[in-house]
């Protein structure tokens, strides 16, 4: 019979307890909790290389769904497509993945997350295929949304096998490693579509790269050290709130450094969120649900990315409108201008430098975008509030998984304990 978890003290239980149940029909379930307590994890060969695949899918499809928005304003141009289409091209991708990652999260406790992992591949390499393929937007469109169903499949099970794998309280750090790996992916993937030279790209990357995935690694070892996270999370919004609102201060202006300062920041803050939310989310869960939780902390994460874009683009076109009406010479066609604002980053391009309409555009641009700080700061500001409704609860529970891996002389010990 399952023994209910308790989440209302930080007690350190590290009592091995013999397996309540094997040899449920034909499957023997191994408890490897059962003969290691939470604290001694240690990892073999097959840990590390299951590992480091998850983290190589989770590069590709970082890369892949970050990489096209770039390229939008050129594929719109060779498709000879509208902006209305290469902004779906962009965002099928984003929608179909948040859409179907809580299907592939509940089909893998059914059907085992092995073959749910190979068809989320499959989709996603269909998908890449018949986009690379395509000749018009249509089988664009068609390609990413394809894309998307694996991407978001494979976005959710690789979530849901570090909890397979790894005990509550040491998957902290885990986390932060994949959370690297993404943000490697999504930053350096536009960059490099965009063929920047390697210093521009180390100036941009570096906020981003050298905040949130060392802050999410960081945290996720002092949690495991201490078995707290609240802190985090309280640090983590704080600085975010701080950071954004200090990227107000971003315009035409604006010198090297005190871009990548004013990144580092909201960049740290949002590390510290990344692991430490994620393992309040578990831990608030039991152990046979956790996988569930981890699924739906995902699910939510892409959501709110898909309604961030949404509400950030809605915001921006609203402001930039009214910050070209202000310029004589552009109060005409201000509404032609904002309703395809990433196209006109090219014409401002094609754009003679010192020119005055180019000057007038661009500080309309600089000036929109601080309107859009200001709503996240407002955002983030509220999150922060919320999250003193957080609760301490245990990170020191034995993990409970049919689906981890078992590593040789796994059997040896289970017999050991059954004997």
């Amino acid at each position: 019979m399952e023994q209910p978890r308790d989440n209302k003290t930080f007690e350190h239980d590290n009592q091995s307890e013999l397996p309540s149940q094997l040899g449920t029909g034909n499957l023997t379930v191994l408890d490897l909790a059962s003969s290691s307590p939470p604290d001694n994890f240690n990892p073999g060969w097959s840990f590390y290389a299951s590992f480091t695949s998850l983290c190589i899918i989770t590069l590709a499809v970082a890369l892949d769904a970050t990489s096209l928005s770039v390229a939008l304003p050129i594929i719109s141009k060779s498709l000879h497509g509208s902006a209305i289409t290469a902004f779906w091209c962009g965002t099928s991708f984003l929608l179909s993945s948040t859409v179907f990652q809580p299907t592939f999260a509940t089909l893998s406790h059914i059907l085992g997350r092995k073959p749910l992992l190979f068809i989320a591949l499959l989709f996603f390499t269909v998908g890449a295929i018949v986009g690379a393929l395509a000749q018009d937007f249509t089988s664009l469109l068609i390609g990413r949304s394809i894309q998307g169903i694996g991407g978001g499949g494979i976005i959710s099970l690789t979530e849901i096998l570090i909890t397979d794998l790894v005990p509550l309280r040491e998957r902290g750090k885990w986390f932060g490693f994949q959370s690297l790996t993404w943000a490697l992916g999504s930053v350096t993937g536009p960059l490099a579509v965009k063929a920047y030279s390697p210093v521009i790209v180390g100036v941009v990357v570096f906020p981003e790269t050298f905040t949130i995935a060392p802050a999410s690694i960081l945290v996720g070892v002092a949690v495991s050290i201490s078995g707290r996270f609240r802190w985090a999370i309280w640090s983590g919004w704080s600085l975010t709130v701080l950071g954004i609102g200090l990227l107000y201060l971003l315009g035409p202006e604006t010198s090297v450094p005190a871009f990548v300062f004013l990144n580092l920041i909201p960049g740290l803050g949002m590390g510290l969120l990344f692991s430490s939310m994620n393992l309040a989310t578990q831990a608030a869960a039991t152990e046979k649900h956790v996988g569930f939780a981890a699924a739906m902390y995902i699910f939510m994460r892409s959501l709110g990315q898909g309604i961030g874009v949404a509400v950030g683009g809605v915001v921006f076109q609203s402001q930039f409108v009214v910050e070209l009406r202000a310029y004589p010479g552009l109060a005409r066609n201000a509404t032609a201008l904002a309703q395809d604002a990433s196209g006109l980053v090219q014409v401002i391009k094609a754009m003679p430098e010192g020119a005055p309409e180019r000057i007038s555009i661009v500080n309309a641009y600089a000036d929109a975008l601080k309107v859009v700080w200001a709503v996240m700061a407002g955002l983030a500001f509220v999150a922060f509030v919320l999250s003193f409704g957080t609760k301490g609860l245990s990170l020191s529970a034995e993990m409970e998984t049919k689906q981890g891996l078992k590593e040789r002389g796994d059997q040896q010990r289970h017999d050991q304990v059954t004997q």
